[in-house]
């Protein structure tokens, strides 16, 4: 990667105590440019409820 931003976020279920990995990579004007998640499913905003 040249330049830009990374991000790593480990997440707990505070009622299953499951746990997911959400990494994001970033450019240097803060568009994500790829994302992982490892233990779950990434859902776009729009569809939060």
């Amino acid at each position: 990667m040249k330049g830009g931003y990374y991000v790593r976020k480990i997440i707990v279920s505070p009622q299953h105590l499951d746990r997911a990995v959400l990494e994001i990579w970033f450019d240097r004007a803060y568009r994500p440019t790829r994302k992982v998640v490892e233990g779950g499913e990434l859902v776009p905003i729009k569809e939060w409820e």
